[in-house]
């Protein structure tokens, strides 16, 4: 899990890490990492707001590939992430190289729509990604070595396209939903006035 400050959401209190923590407990063989906080100090470190922000974040996640090079897989997630007690059990019996939950975003559907793309019926349950956020991701680790960088910090496009040069296309269980409780402030007004797809299902 990346980050020392995790969402705490509904009228119990309860934390984004609780979630995490339960997961691990309900899957064999699994260790819980915390990836401390590298993010700039004169950035908020609860909104995002920032460039170098998105730096921090970078370094984080290239860290979580590093502490995650002795396992057989990574599930990297972001502190935004409320996961289900099965969620990273499901996400293994694929046995894919790069997979991603469907990210449910409680208050912006249509970031959705950009990374599942305008139609996923006929893709059901494993759609392939041209571009998804990297709020949380599996990865098999044995694949990941081929990777030069997995995380460049240009763009997530980016990246999928260098993931796919080395390793294969990244795919989204669409069986196994997350939900993203908050996005970073800069892309908040963006997709606040952002419409779906006519096409999107």
């Amino acid at each position: 899990m990346m980050g020392p400050y995790p969402m705490v959401y509904g009228s119990q209190g309860r934390t984004t890490h609780t979630d995490v923590r339960e997961m691990v407990e309900c899957t064999p063989d699994t260790d819980l990492i915390v990836i401390p906080d590298l993010i700039s100090s004169k950035d908020n470190p609860v909104d995002l707001s920032s460039r170098d922000c998105t730096w921090g974040m970078v370094q984080m996640r290239n860290m979580a590939i590093f502490r995650g090079l002795e396992y057989h897989h990574l599930l990297l997630i972001e502190n935004n992430v409320r996961v289900h007690k099965d969620t990273l059990l499901k996400l293994l019996s694929y046995g894919e190289s790069i997979l991603i939950p469907r990210p449910n975003y409680v208050s912006y559907p249509s970031i959705g729509a950009r990374c599942f793309g305008p139609s996923i019926t006929n893709t059901y349950p494993l759609h392939p990604l041209r571009w998804s956020a990297h709020s949380i991701v599996l990865f098999h680790m044995p694949d990941v070595v081929r990777v030069p960088v997995m995380f460049a910090g240009v763009a997530e496009s980016v990246d999928h396209k260098r993931w796919q040069k080395y390793i294969g296309p990244a795919h989204m269980a669409l069986d196994v939903p997350v939900d993203i409780l908050r996005i970073p402030t800069r892309f908040r007004e963006e997709f606040e006035t952002q419409a779906l797809p006519k096409d999107y299902e």
